[in-house]
C-alpha cells in the first residue's frame, strides 16, 4: 500500500504542534522503559546483569546450550526413578512330543475332550510351541449337519404379464409340480416379479424370496426341502 507524502509530512507537523500528540508518545515512551527494567530485574541481580550484557554473544550462547542439557538430563534422571520395574520373565514353554494319553495329560490336554479347531486359538496367546502337541492329541470335529427349516405353507407370486420375460416360472405353474404340495398356493399379483413366500403355522410371512433366475428344478428342489409334508401324502408314499 502507497503512503501519501503529504499526509505523512501533514500528521507528523501536526504531532509535533499538538501537546496531545507529545504527550502519548513521551506515555509510550514510559511505558516501554518500565517494561525493559522489568524485563531486566526479574530473576537476576543487578551485576548479573551488567555481566550479561558485557558478556560476548559466543559465550552467551555457549552457556544457554549447557543450561539446556542439564534441564535434559535432569528431566532423563526423574523419568528413570519414576519407571515402574521391568516385569520378571516369562518362563519359556517347552513342546514335548505327545504319543499316548497319559503323555497328553502331562502337557495339559485331554485328548478325550479335546477339538482339533481349538488348537488354532494358541496362536492368539503366544503358544505356537503347543500347536504339535495340541494337534497330536486332539480329535477331529464331526461337521453337524445344517438344520434345514421347514414351513408350513408357501405363496408362489407372479404377474402372468412377466411370463414372457421369466419362462422357466410359467413352465413350473403350467405343469403338474404344483400339485405335489397341497400346502403351495399360486397367486397372481399385478406387475409383480417371481417370488416365494414361506409362511409358517399360524399364517405370518417369515421369509421373502426372489426366484427370477431359477429354473424348474430349482424351485421344485426348493419346495421339497423347505416345505412340510403333508400326512396323507406321507402316509400315501410309505404304503407297503
Amino acid at each position: 500500500m502507497k503512503r501519501n507524502p503529504r499526509k505523512v509530512t501533514w500528521t507528523m507537523l501536526y504531532r509535533r504542534k499538538h501537546k496531545k500528540g507529545q504527550e502519548e508518545e513521551m506515555a509510550k515512551k514510559r511505558v516501554r522503559r518500565i517494561n525493559r527494567g522489568h524485563k531486566a530485574i526479574v530473576g537476576a541481580s543487578l551485576t548479573e546483569i551488567l555481566a550479561k550484557r558485557n558478556m560476548k554473544p559466543e559465550v552467551r550462547k555457549a552457556q544457554r546450550e549447557q543450561a539446556i542439557q542439564a534441564a535434559k538430563e535432569q528431566k532423563k534422571s526423574t523419568k528413570t526413578k519414576n519407571a515402574p520395574p521391568p516385569p520378571p520373565p516369562k518362563s519359556k514353554i517347552t513342546s514335548v512330543s505327545c504319543d499316548s494319553a497319559d503323555e497328553c495329560l502331562i502337557s495339559g490336554f485331554n485328548s478325550t475332550t479335546l477339538k482339533c479347531p481349538s488348537c488354532n486359538l494358541l496362536p492368539k496367546f503366544r503358544l505356537e510351541s503347543l500347536v504339535a502337541n495340541c494337534l497330536q492329541c486332539c480329535q477331529p470335529a464331526e461337521e453337524e449337519e445344517p438344520v434345514v427349516k421347514k414351513f408350513a405353507k408357501a405363496r408362489l407370486e407372479i404377474c402372468t404379464c412377466k411370463f414372457g420375460a421369466y419362462p422357466q416360472i410359467q413352465a413350473f405353474i403350467k405343469s403338474n409340480l404344483p400339485d405335489k404340495y397341497p400346502n403351495l398356493q399360486i397367486r397372481y399379483v399385478q406387475g409383480r416379479d417371481p417370488t416365494i413366500k414361506l409362511i409358517d403355522g399360524s399364517g405370518e410371512i417369515k421369509e421373502v424370496i426372489a426366484i427370477e433366475k431359477w429354473n424348474t428344478d430349482s424351485v421344485d428342489e426348493f419346495l421339497r426341502t423347505h416345505l412340510e409334508q403333508d400326512n396323507q401324502d406321507y402316509l400315501r408314499s410309505n404304503l407297503i
